[in-house]
């Protein structure tokens, strides 16, 4: 932790990851001043226009198509920060993910958690319902979020702190830190610093389109359970996903792959503004699907073009470093590594860095804080390859079987063999 006896400590976002940092660092560091602690946050306040990047109260089926799968790894830790029990009952609860074929033959599952074996159901929730549980939690607690306020990079650092440029109301300003937490994501614009060269993500010429669909309007047959809601549905098209996202299990989502050209970010955001277009791309072969299961047909009838979204599909190379050579500039999240979402491990990874950061910066002296720093980093590289190749594996077995057959076999999630191996991911961190 900075040496300085009331440090001022800057988070740039006010994301999943930059939330759980800062009840983190709340957490392992009490006699914190939580009024020295500000989150800048370029996106207005949910109850003002443009801000519905979440919505307090919003349940699943009033919100965009968002869903997060927090599995024990995460819930260890939002319930050492006291907010386990606040949303355990606001999300849906499971244990695994089955894959099927079209006629119902099972043919394996994905563990992503379990009461008796890990403590936790997996929990997935919508961000709409989750974010602002976080948020009235740190503002409780007396920490500012500068909302309409971008931050633009960094301007220096010493031994006393660190300088920074803001965007606010049209003008911009500089200000100063003791430490400088970046959590603004994939596009940070503080990584730069961190590692004294611009790094660009990767674009993977791939875009998800999410939608999301009623379970009780599927046309099952016998060979499926109506109650199997967290499900995979292998066709000669690729696994159609069924991502329940509500305690009742009945909202839920599905997505499609695509491939894509990049966009700047103004063309990303106008192909998301145009439903009827993402509509049409999810049905346009509707009749192919239908041909080979009337059963994933059902699903698509109900796309409906305002309940689309697209995510394109980045990461990041594996950086060298997420702490600059002062040490007074950190990278969490998804700012410092990116996830394939196939094994729904993004959020829940960017918890962990949020964890023990705050536990490492607590115990730190001024002396010994860069070694530390350093070894941090490096014990959480290791976790975060394991994960991303788990991540890579899921996503390939939902391929295509003639597309999978092409891929080297350790590329591939192996559901026999590998589904009750992951005890090293979900058993989390201290």
């Amino acid at each position: 932790m900075p040496s300085s006896q009331d440090p001022h400590i800057a988070i740039v976002g006010a994301s999943l990851t930059a939330l759980t940092f800062t009840l983190s660092l709340l957490h392992h560091n009490p006699s914190l001043n939580p009024s020295k602690i500000v989150l800048y946050e370029s996106r207005p306040p949910a109850d003002q226009p443009g801000g519905q990047w979440y919505t307090r109260g919003a349940t699943a089926s009033e919100s965009p198509t968002r869903p997060l799968l927090l599995t024990p790894n995460a819930l260890k830790i939002l319930e050492k920060l006291g907010i386990y029990d606040q949303i355990k009952n606001n999300g849906f609860a499971m244990s695994r993910t089955v894959y099927r074929d079209v006629d119902g033959k099972f043919l394996g599952s994905a563990t992503f958690g379990g009461e008796k074996e890990f403590g936790y159901d997996a929990l997935r929730i919508e961000r709409m319902v989750l974010l602002p549980v976080l948020l009235r939690v740190i503002e409780d607690r007396g920490v500012k979020v500068e909302y309409h306020t971008s931050v633009r990079g960094v301007v220096s650092e010493d031994e006393s702190g660190v300088t920074f440029e803001i965007r606010q109301a049209g003008r911009t300003t500089n200000v100063q830190a003791d430490l400088l937490i970046g959590c603004d994501g994939i596009h940070s614009k503080v990584r730069s610093h961190v590692l004294g060269q611009p790094c660009n993500p990767i674009y993977h010429g791939l875009i998800m389109v999410p939608f999301k669909f009623d379970t009780t309007k599927i046309r099952y047959t016998s060979t499926f359970d109506p109650n199997e809601l967290s499900l995979g549905v292998s066709t000669k098209k690729g696994t159609i996903m069924m991502i329940p996202a509500d305690p009742s299990g009945t909202p839920s989502m599905s997505f499609r792959q695509f491939k894509y050209p990049e966009q700047t970010r103004e063309g990303w955001e106008a192909l998301d503004a145009d439903k009827d277009r993402l509509a049409k791309m999810l049905t346009e072969d509707i009749e192919e699907w239908a041909a080979e299961s009337d059963f994933v047909r059902s699903i698509f009838e109900q796309v409906k073009p305002q309940d689309t979204l697209v995510w394109p599909v980045y990461s990041l190379p594996k950086l060298d470093r997420w702490v600059s050579d002062g040490g007074k500039v950190i990278i969490i999240g998804d700012a410092a590594h990116s996830l394939i979402p196939a094994a729904a491990q993004g959020a829940n990874v960017s918890i962990e860095d949020s964890w023990t950061l705050a536990k490492v910066l607590s115990e730190s002296t001024h002396a010994t804080e860069t070694k530390t720093l350093q070894h941090w980093q490096s014990t959480r590289n290791e976790r975060i390859v394991k994960a991303q190749k788990l991540s890579l594996q899921l996503m390939n077995a939902r391929l295509p079987v003639e597309e999978q057959a092409k891929l080297p076999k350790d590329q591939v999630f192996d559901f026999e063999s590998q589904s009750n191996d992951l005890k090293w991911l979900f058993e989390g961190v201290d």
